[in-house]
């Protein structure tokens, strides 16, 4: 039996599939037809296995028609946005190709997936927006992804500054848009309390929005001298600390909606959500002597403080001893990607590490060892 692939799909001398989904008035027809395409084929035992040009890998039954997912991936640009839930063992991905993902880590399977932009015009691409390969608009360029475990909304930001908010369960279901920023942002995250959302942007200013007020704008931070690049909510949500592209580390009172300009010694007694701060006495070993840390794309720390992890350009996952103080402390590095690793997040038990790629746009999950 011989098989074909073309742009419609796979077919025999007897039998076509159609591997486009109907996505009705929302979807793009012609990205659709266009990434849906077949690029590799092979038949076993009455069964088609289709590699497609989006990244999916399909398992057809020649007798039923029956079509089955077995992986997904993302394809297009870069991908950038990854986020956790843990409670339900889930991880959000979100990347230049238009998708948004939610996989079951455990099981290792799809559990979801949405648009960035599904409907309506494009924007009007502004001056500046991240560098992509991606055939796709601007604003179907995911860059960043939030969770709120307190009403299951999902935050995701695309390359022209729009933050969108969705539900976990609906991930095609705009809710509120929010149109504040006047350039992309790279991070984005709510509160641990679920009151707030921090947006914080390439125009150099971070974002809060009280969701509890329909995400109206609650306070605007306009201290920094460059792009944000990380931010930590404090684990009371009164306080946020934040660094940008100049290394300028900043403290703000979300309470007060005030900048603070002492804010290292007045919160010294402060527990942090998270520590995602590439500068401090705690991650300094972490960048060496003779690099500028630019190099350096993420950093997390476990939650129990007992391990530090940094992604970088060279495509690998560093781990270290938390706090590392020096650059005598050597790190564990780890390969695995083809390309600039974008994003390293331990789970709360810090038995798995999830990164994300840029070009590469791969998720890998790393498990912990026991020794």
């Amino acid at each position: 039996m011989i098989f074909s692939a073309n742009g419609q799909g796979p077919e025999t001398l007897e039998k076509k599939f159609d591997l486009v989904e109907d996505h009705g008035d929302q979807g793009d027809e012609d990205h659709d037809g266009y990434f849906a395409y077949p690029r590799s084929l092979d038949y076993l035992n009455g069964k088609i296995l289709v590699g497609q040009r989006e990244g999916k890998i399909l398992e057809i039954d020649v007798a039923s028609g029956e079509k089955k997912l077995l992986l997904a991936s993302h394809h297009e640009g870069e991908a950038w946005g990854l986020e956790l839930i843990p409670e339900d063992n889930t991880i959000l991905t979100v990347g230049d190709d238009n998708k948004i993902f939610a996989f079951d880590y455990l099981n290792r399977k799809l559990k979801a997936e949405g648009e960035v932009h599904a409907e309506g015009k494009h924007l009007k691409k502004p001056k500046v927006v991240a560098s992509s390969l991606s055939e796709y608009h601007g604003n179907d360029q995911g860059r960043a992804i939030a969770y709120n475990k307190h009403n299951s909304h999902v935050a995701v930001s695309n390359n022209l500054g729009e933050v969108t908010i969705r539900t976990k369960d609906s991930l095609n279901t705009v809710l509120k848009t929010l149109k504040d920023q006047k350039e992309w942002s790279e991070v984005i995250k709510y509160s641990p309390c679920g009151k707030y959302l921090a947006v914080g942007s390439h125009d150099n200013f971070i974002y809060i929005y009280d969701v509890s007020q329909d995400y109206s704008l609650h306070a605007k931070f306009d201290k920094h001298n460059s792009f944000i690049t990380a931010f930590d909510w404090s684990a009371d949500s009164t306080y946020i600390r934040s660094i940008c592209g100049a290394y300028e580390k900043l403290y703000y009172n979300v309470s007060n909606k005030e900048f603070d300009n002492n804010g290292m010694q007045n919160t010294k007694s402060f527990i942090w959500a998270t520590n995602s701060i590439k500068k401090g006495w705690d991650v300094e070993g972490t960048r060496p002597i003779s690099e500028d840390g630019t190099h350096i794309n993420s950093i997390d720390v476990s939650q129990d403080q007992k391990l530090i992890a940094t992604s970088d350009d060279f495509g690998l996952l560093n781990i270290y001893r938390y706090p590392c103080m020096s650059v005598k402390h050597k790190a564990r590095s780890y390969s695995g990607h083809s390309e600039h690793v974008v994003r390293a997040r331990f789970t709360p038990q810090a038995d798995r590490i999830f990164t994300i790629g840029g070009y590469d746009k791969a998720v890998i999950q790393w498990k912990r060892k026991e020794a």
